[in-house]
């Protein structure tokens, strides 16, 4: 009887562990602190966000939209309900809006924000969280945030035993994601090779 093992990559977590405290700003202050989603620590803590969670694995924005969408009324926990009200915040704030689909800023998985929150719309069972983003005119628009419904997204495949990936795709009816340029020298990065000055 043949065994079929999986192998599984760990080399590349000492790495991201790596770039997670290489962070000058406070991109790693905001990663720990998503969970809590404590919105007024969040505020303080975006005045000092310059784009350091770049080549984290899960950078702070799809960590958000990670960590929100549990139905606030069935589980009762005070968490969730925080949680949700933060990625109404963090999918409106300034900062984030050029990163929300951007070609440049994916997570591990090549997918743009945009595309990982249309992931989680998939297993989101705050209804009332769904229709605020597929009604809200952040990122992208009304115009395509309403198309965000299970009928446009596509969880793709692994090669490995037919698993989900963990990368979303979009219908045709969304454009692309494009490479934007967050200051304006070019480069599109944020000047991270520059400390994120």
């Amino acid at each position: 009887m043949p065994i079929n093992v999986k192998c599984i990559d760990m080399t590349m977590a000492p790495e991201y562990e790596r770039r997670i405290d290489a962070a000058k700003d406070s991109s790693k202050e905001m990663l720990h602190s998503i969970y809590e989603a404590d919105l007024t620590k969040m505020k303080k803590l975006i005045k000092n966000y310059n784009y350091q969670d770049m080549y984290f694995e899960h950078p702070v924005l799809w960590e958000a939209i990670e960590q929100c969408g549990c139905d606030f009324k069935a589980t009762q926990n005070p968490v969730h309900k925080r949680q949700n009200e933060q990625i109404k915040w963090f999918l409106t704030h300034e900062k984030f809006l050029p990163i929300l689909h951007n070609a440049k800023w994916t997570d591990k998985y090549g997918n743009t924000a945009y595309e990982r929150l249309a992931g989680r719309i998939l297993t989101m069972r705050d209804e009332d969280l769904v229709q605020w983003i597929q009604n809200s005119d952040f990122g992208l628009g009304k115009e395509y945030n309403k198309y965000l419904t299970p009928d446009n997204i596509t969880a793709e495949k692994s090669n490995v035993y037919n698993s989900p990936s963990g990368r979303y795709s979009l219908s045709d009816k969304f454009p692309k994601a494009s490479h934007i340029d967050i200051d304006g020298d070019g480069d599109g990065d944020g000047d991270l090779e520059n400390g994120g000055e």
